[in-house]
């Protein structure tokens, strides 16, 4: 019986993880002419013999990254009004596609460059926020090289007023970008 590591290695080359006639140290028997067992141990496997190819066909040499920069929040009377500023962070052009924040959906539908960000202003648009239940923020966008669409996840960072209304103090990014399906 192969080691763990041996056997692990056998998997991700395609091999078969138990062999017939393999001892548990990991060496082959074998009968002479006389019928005899001879054991011979196994030679040593180079490290980068036989390794699978981790790399998969058709992905992106980059993963492009599209972050919230900045947040500001404005109190008007009862209504809360949410900007953010969003930066592409890769060497490729993207197409923001929107942020979904404290429970809505807001089309950005914006090409940016690489390295430029861009301000949208009224991402959120309504009452005070009576409670802290949106936790998460997330930037919907497209690699404009290979159309491939990926979600960059942020948590989102209250203040509480002395009304026992809030609003948002920052959002910060949560690697890893995710990959999405369309």
């Amino acid at each position: 019986m192969p080691s763990f590591f041996e056997g692990l290695r056998r998997i991700l080359t395609g091999q078969e993880v138990f062999r017939a006639g393999e001892d548990a140290d990991g060496a082959v028997s074998k009968h002479d002419d006389n019928d005899e067992l001879v054991i011979e141990p196994q030679q040593p496997i180079s490290q980068y013999e036989g390794r699978a190819n981790t790399q998969r066909t058709g992905a992106p040499a980059v993963i492009p990254q599209c972050v919230v920069e900045e947040v500001e929040s404005r109190v008007n009377g009862s209504n809360l009004e949410i900007s953010v500023t969003i930066k592409n962070m890769s060497p490729v052009p993207v197409m923001l596609d929107k942020i979904l924040l404290l429970g809505r959906t807001h089309e950005l539908d914006y090409a940016l460059a690489p390295g430029i960000q861009r301000e949208f202003v009224g991402v959120h648009n309504g009452p005070l926020l009576t409670n802290r239940s949106y936790t998460n923020s997330e930037v919907h966008y497209r690699n404009e090289q290979d159309n491939e669409y990926y979600g960059a996840i942020h948590n989102v960072e209250f203040d509480q007023q002395p009304d026992n209304t809030y609003t948002i103090d920052r959002i910060r990014f949560i690697p890893p970008i995710k990959h999405l399906t369309r």
